[in-house]
């Protein structure tokens, strides 16, 4: 199993150009590289995968498939991945031993499994390099697809390959200021489910947070901390598009007489 770092960004369509250099001072960017990537999603009609924590994929990058399995991402950055190489894009449910996959790979699911979603991205990919850490600048356009609807991806990762994870906040921090990005904490399987729902900036609740007991204090708050904050990205979609609701409810009551910043309507 590798463990994966990373936090995710919603950019401007017209902010994702100027991101391929450097965005910390003293920071190193390194040669950026380019590829085509198609992900194809795969569940149970009623999503058994996603309801036990679990995503399933085959992505394919020019020639290239690779079956990736990852375990959903709780209070912590951290998720679980798992990745095998294919001869072609099948699934080969023979490949999940050793993963929290195994134990639901039983022939009946084997045979109700099937492509929930599919992501086509172009995926532009920068090495940054600081002083003492080693981080991966994605770069991700495109589109998901679920049937006859879709949904446009912008979107920039932050992934940690080495070193020390303040060194990705500076660089996340340097990347909210310079590119108006947006932090969330949400993956894209989970937009990709809402789509294949016919849902949209669905309202998500707090998830449980469960504290060893051999937790110190500080460890204890920074899991707090992390799940609240991730509570907080994941509906912050959802907040801005109830706020535009209530203003253009609120300047259709007006009959657009006033500034809404002085209105006193309540929508």
């Amino acid at each position: 199993m590798a463990a994966e770092t990373e936090l995710k960004f919603h950019v401007p369509a017209r902010k994702l150009k100027g991101l391929k250099k450097p965005l910390v001072a003293g920071s190193k960017s390194g040669a950026p590289s380019e590829s085509d990537l198609v992900s194809t999603y795969f569940d149970t009609a009623k999503h058994k995968l996603k309801r036990h924590g679990l995503t399933l994929r085959v992505r394919r990058d020019g020639g290239n498939y690779v079956q990736t399995i990852k375990s959903g991402a709780g209070p912590q950055f951290e998720r679980g991945e798992w990745e095998t190489d294919l001869a072609d894009g099948n699934l080969n449910l023979d490949k999940a031993k050793g993963t929290p996959l195994e134990g639901l790979t039983s022939g009946r699911l084997r045979r109700k499994l099937k492509p929930v979603f599919e992501m086509s991205v172009r995926r532009i990919t920068v090495p940054l390099r600081t002083k003492r850490s080693e981080i991966e600048l994605a770069i991700d356009r495109g589109y998901t697809t679920a049937g006859h609807r879709s949904r446009r991806i912008d979107e920039v990762e932050l992934e940690l390959k080495s070193g020390r994870p303040l060194d990705l906040f500076r660089v996340a921090r340097a990347l909210e200021r310079k590119a108006a990005a947006e932090l969330d904490l949400r993956s894209k399987a989970e937009h990709g489910y809402e789509l294949a729902d016919g849902e949209e900036h669905v309202v998500v609740s707090a998830g449980s947070i469960v504290l060893d007991a051999g937790l110190t204090a500080g460890a204890a708050f920074r899991v707090i901390a992390r799940a609240a904050l991730r509570h907080l990205s994941s509906n912050a979609e959802a907040s801005a598009r109830a706020r535009r609701k209530a203003f253009t409810k609120c300047g259709l009551g007006c009959g657009g007489c006033a500034p809404r910043s002085r209105c006193s309507r309540r929508s």
